[in-house]
Formats: structure tokens, C-alpha cells, sequence
């Protein structure tokens, strides 16, 4: 506590931090999504402070099932900020959350899949469906396909989601190690 019993700068930083998410989730639907992540954008830069509050208001419009938007303001971190392991977690999910909104119909996807099985933007596609319906087996089998054929698909985006795949089900889930392994392999 600083003189009088109030509190500090560095005390009220979180508070400040949250009212300021608050309200800028608050403005976001008022005026619109663009301007808030050019600011946030722009300020996540400054500091880590602040890039927290930008993970933050990530996390807080994938709550709200605004997917695309989480999205967005993820991929308009900085270069090293984006290789964080909690940055590249949640923009898998909100990537692939975002991709089962927007998807075709699960019989297109899989027609066009045989019609190309090279179709990889087909594919993650169908993995993103296929989680939405718990069909965890045929998303990662998926997702692994896509690594088999091109490991910098969507920035690395279907390793980052068969990683965000294995949290969901734990590490006790046999398909986690048999897929880990599987992954494993492409790499090596």
C-alpha cells in the first residue's frame, strides 16, 4: 500500500488492466471490432504488460464465440510474441473454431476431399468439423494428414491444433500418445 492506505501503480496495474478489457469488449460491440485491434495492435508492442492485456481480450472474445475476431487480434501480435506457447495454443483453437463457423457441409468436404485428397485447406476444414462434433479421431488423423504433406501449412497451424487437441483430452487418452508418436515421426 502506498501513503494513506491507497494503493499503488504497480498494485491497481491488474484492475486497470481488467476495466480496460472491460471496456474495450464493451466498445468492440458498439463500434466495431477494427478499430480496437489496430489500438491493441499497436499498444501490445510497448510492453509485456500490455501484450497480456491483448492475450486477455483474445481469451475474452473466444469466450464470446467471436472466433474470427480472437483470431485476428492473435495473428496481429509481433513475430515473437505470436511463438508463445499460450498465443500459439489459443489461435489454433480460435483458428479452428473459427474455420467450423465458416465451414461447407460436411458431405461437400468430404467429396472434395476425394475428388483432391492434395486439398489441404479441404482437410483442415473437415478437422475442424469433425472436432465440433467430438470426432476427435478423424480430426487428428486430419490434421496429421495436412503435417504429412506440408508442415508450414497455415503457419504450422494443424500441429498447434493436434497439440490444442491432446490438452483437451489429457495425456492419459491413448489417442494422444499414438498420435504424439505419430507426429513424432513426421518430424523425424
Amino acid at each position: 500500500m502506498g501513503l494513506g492506505g491507497r494503493k499503488t501503480q504497480a498494485e491497481r496495474s491488474p484492475e486497470i488492466i481488467k476495466l480496460g478489457q472491460m471496456t474495450a469488449l464493451r466498445g468492440m460491440f458498439e463500434t466495431g471490432i477494427e478499430p480496437i485491434l489496430a489500438q491493441v495492435g499497436w499498444n501490445l508492442q510497448a510492453d509485456f504488460v500490455r501484450f497480456r492485456a491483448g492475450l486477455n481480450l483474445a481469451k475474452l472474445l473466444a469466450l464470446q464465440q467471436h472466433y474470427a475476431q480472437a483470431h485476428d487480434l492473435l495473428t496481429s501480435l509481433p513475430a515473437d510474441a505470436k511463438q508463445q506457447a499460450p498465443v500459439r495454443r489459443l489461435r489454433a483453437h480460435a483458428g479452428l473454431l473459427r474455420t467450423a463457423q465458416g465451414a461447407p457441409a460436411v458431405e461437400t468436404l468430404e467429396k472434395t476431399i476425394v475428388e483432391k485428397p492434395t486439398d489441404l485447406e479441404a482437410r483442415y476444414c473437415f478437422s475442424a468439423v469433425k472436432l465440433m462434433h467430438d470426432d476427435y479421431e478423424w480430426a487428428m488423423e486430419q490434421l496429421l494428414g495436412i503435417t504429412r504433406r506440408n508442415d508450414r501449412f497455415r503457419d504450422q497451424a494443424e500441429r498447434d491444433c493436434l497439440l490444442v487437441i491432446f490438452a483437451l483430452l489429457g495425456e492419459d487418452d491413448e489417442r494422444v500418445a499414438r498420435y504424439r508418436d505419430l507426429l513424432q515421426k513426421v518430424f523425424h
